[in-house]
């Protein structure tokens, strides 16, 4: 299933408004119990709810609400809870999860990094505040000269 299909299933306020009410449910819940929360019709509810399991963000199961067991027992409710499915969208596409594992996989191999990646991953971590917790040198020179930013061109030309 496309991701980016999923999330605009959801553009919809109805159906956004359902999937909601389902996801914070503890237990599957049927199209009449929904209904009766949101005050929405039940054809509606029903039409947006088959979409949202379409979509792969909600899935089914069935489960008979009675005592009643054999022939004449009615058919078994149809019951939705949030599906296992993950969904991230990111514009332009972006692989986190590929960088962290590729970190993960260098941190885990033991090689030393050059000088300058410790400073850098240093001041990522003091400038993101992070409270995680790596030996890294702090005090290592860069190996390399940084450029000095110059103002905009824009600036010299206003003042």
């Amino acid at each position: 299933m496309d991701d980016v299909a999923a999330i605009a299933a959801l553009g919809e306020p109805t159906r956004r408004r359902l999937y909601a009410y389902v996801v914070r449910r503890p237990e599957p819940v049927t199209r009449d119990e929904v209904a009766a929360a949101l005050r929405i019709p039940r054809a509606t509810v029903a039409f947006h709810l088959d979409k949202l399991v379409a979509e792969e963000l909600l899935s089914v199961t069935f489960e008979r609400r009675t005592d009643r067991a054999g022939p004449g027992a009615g058919r078994p409710a149809k019951l939705y809870r949030r599906s296992d499915r993950q969904v991230a969208v990111t514009l332009p596409e972006r692989r986190y999860e590929l960088a962290g594992h590729l970190l993960a996989a260098a941190l885990e191999s033991g090689a030393e990094p050059p000088a300058h990646a410790r400073v850098d991953i240093a001041l990522w971590i003091t400038r993101l505040r992070s409270p995680v917790c790596v030996a890294i040198p702090t005090t290592v020179a860069p190996t390399r000269p940084r450029p000095k930013q110059q103002p905009p061109a824009w600036r010299n030309s206003v003042e």
